[in-house]
């Protein structure tokens, strides 16, 4: 088929009844289509006879001009502005029988083109449903969702023989899978397409191959020690900045000129979707100062010495907006870098410790320190004390405290 994305308005809540002005064309000896009053016909300067598409449709009080020339065949023209006035109508509820496939796809790229997402969201929402939810839920209608039987297909994810040898998926995938999917239809309320979300309230299967987000203050004191011994002065670098609560994302985005004697700033952040980095972080609030030791600044230095001669020796230029963390060739490592960094300590500790288990560890030991807990959800960079608390795991050592001064 001919053709290509129609223009069209899919929503505007305004009252206002309006069209969109679209610039008319001229063809030669146009003629409508009985048969079909959408369709018209025209010749080329070749006298070739060919076929478009050029009707009105009122949606949600706005009158949308659905217009593409080019087709072949009046067949092409008549499936293009049948598949593109149910595009248009797909979310405000004047289409029937709306399928998961068809609500997502509009759902998706509606969210794209606004720039609501940012580029990892975007691929986690595509991954979860590509993967997960359209397999099973494509051709489903969306009226006909069912709570009893999404519970029972998360308990199957729970349980299913995978071809890596594991048996089921992980809570925080089966959550995922649920969390999704569970917005799409909350927008399809919204929109009026459905009248409430039968998935609303699942429960999720826990214990599934969960990562351990807990470590004792033994275990994270003799990590920085295996770290300082073992580690390159660049890889120390990044690792410290583990410590003090920095996200994955935000200290592969660390800059040469984010970094002073006593704190470094958070602005930028470099991921799988993003490598190049963006000056977007993950909320506003995690645009911050975080303050930092004199030790960690030393430490700080030294691996931005060694970025800087890796860099120079592969014949890179480095300055104040070049990013600190690179690999052997000079250039920005990408997002597994420090993994495997990590993989080092943890093989030498016999513990797996990762980057996101030292941002716990630094809400869990900075917590009872702290005179103001508001201090800490600042330096991670938390909207809320709820979600720093959240992150507080707790210590063995913290336990034995409150009992010994029960005196119990």
């Amino acid at each position: 088929m001919k053709g290509g994305v129609a223009h069209f308005l899919l929503k505007n809540p305004s009252p206002v009844k309006r069209e969109r002005i679209i610039p008319k064309m001229k063809y030669i000896n146009d003629t409508k289509l009985k048969s079909d009053s959408r369709i018209h016909s025209y010749e080329t300067a070749t006298k070739k006879r060919v076929y478009r598409v050029a009707f009105k449709r009122t949606i949600m009080g706005v009158v949308n001009r659905f217009e593409r020339q080019g087709f072949e065949t009046k067949e092409d023209a008549a499936i293009w502005a049948d598949e593109a006035f149910r595009e248009a109508t797909l979310l405000n509820g004047k289409a029937k029988n709306v399928t998961v496939q068809e609500y997502y796809e509009a759902w998706f790229n509606k969210r794209v083109k606004i720039g609501q997402w940012a580029k990892d969201s975007e691929a986690s929402y595509k991954a979860i449903f590509n993967n997960y939810i359209l397999p099973r839920y494509a051709n489903v209608f969306l009226t006909d969702i069912n709570h009893q039987e999404f519970q029972q297909y998360l308990n199957e994810l729970a349980t299913v023989e995978r071809s890596n040898g594991k048996i089921g998926y992980s809570t925080s995938t089966l959550r995922l899978v649920h969390n999704m999917f569970s917005a799409m239809i909350n927008d399809a309320i919204q929109n009026e397409v459905v009248v409430v979300n039968k998935i609303k309230r699942m429960q999720i299967p826990t214990g599934q191959h969960m990562r351990n987000i807990a470590i004792s203050k033994d275990t994270y004191d003799r990590a920085i020690e295996i770290a300082e011994i073992m580690l390159s002065p660049l890889e120390l670098g990044a690792f410290y900045l583990s410590l003090y609560g920095l996200r994955h994302a935000e200290i592969l985005g660390m800059q040469f000129k984010s970094v002073y004697q006593d704190h470094v700033f958070v602005k930028t952040t470099r991921t799988k979707e993003v490598p190049k980095g963006q000056e977007k972080t993950k909320t506003d609030l995690s645009r911050r100062t975080v303050p930092i030791s004199l030790k960690c600044a030393n430490i700080l230095a030294a691996a931005m010495r060694e970025s800087k001669e890796i860099r120079y020796k592969n014949r890179h230029e480095c300055g104040p907006d070049s990013f600190i963390v690179v690999n052997r060739d000079g250039v920005p490592a990408d997002y597994h870098w420090m993994n495997r960094c990590f993989k080092k300590i943890s093989k030498k500790l016999g513990f797996y410790i990762y980057p996101h288990l030292m941002r716990h560890a630094f809400a869990t030991f900075a917590i009872p320190m702290a005179e103001d807990r508001k201090d800490v959800a600042n330096i991670l960079g938390h909207k809320n004390l709820e979600m720093t608390m959240a992150y507080d795991t707790g210590t063995e050592e913290g336990q034995r405290n409150v009992i010994k001064f029960m005196d119990i």
